[in-house]
């Protein structure tokens, strides 16, 4: 059995200090470490849920009809938000699903489409989306914010691989999402 005591989070702290991290509503926001500070120049901004996953969503007979749970809501760039939406919802087996990942990035792209400097920094949103809520909850469990290692353990586990799998696939990534 996985413990927690098997991670490292001593190891983790150099990321969390205060010269690398923006601090927003959201909590800490890795933005200068993990996202490329050119993106954030370029890239078109606006208010985000930044929290769009199954259980944030409401649907009925198979149509939207609504989001909750907006405490996560900033202004920020909006391909951080289809990011964190894709890492939610394509997120299987320890694999990211480009089958769910094509349904999700065309229904978004047909309301709002992306610029040129979004669809540059999709793979590194998604990859910064994946590392960050990896490196904020295990911050939070460890101030005490977050009671449940498992869910830690979870996400160590599948969001880690898919985003390492995501890496491992990087040159294929727009032909299999297009």
């Amino acid at each position: 059995d996985q413990s927690l005591a098997d991670v490292p989070l001593p190891s983790l702290y150099p990321w969390l200090h205060p010269a690398n991290v923006v601090t927003t509503p959201a909590g800490v926001i890795f933005l200068m470490v993990l996202f490329p500070v050119s993106a954030t120049n370029i890239l078109p901004e606006g208010s985000m849920h930044i929290d769009i996953k199954p259980e944030n969503v409401l649907f009925e007979n198979g149509r939207l009809t609504g989001v909750v749970d907006f405490d996560n809501s900033y202004n920020g760039p909006l391909v951080l938000d289809l990011a964190k939406a894709l890492t939610w919802f394509c997120t299987e087996d320890k694999r990211f699903n480009f089958k769910k990942a094509k349904v999700l990035y065309r229904a978004y792209v047909n309301e709002r489409k992306l610029s040129k400097g979004e669809q540059k920094y999709l793979l590194d949103a998604i990859h910064y989306s994946y590392l960050t809520h990896i490196l904020v909850d295990i911050d939070w469990l460890a101030r005490g914010f977050l009671p449940d290692k498992h869910y830690i353990l979870w996400q160590l586990t599948y969001m880690l691989s898919a985003e390492r799998n995501l890496r491992i696939i990087k040159e294929a990534f727009w032909g299999k999402l297009i």
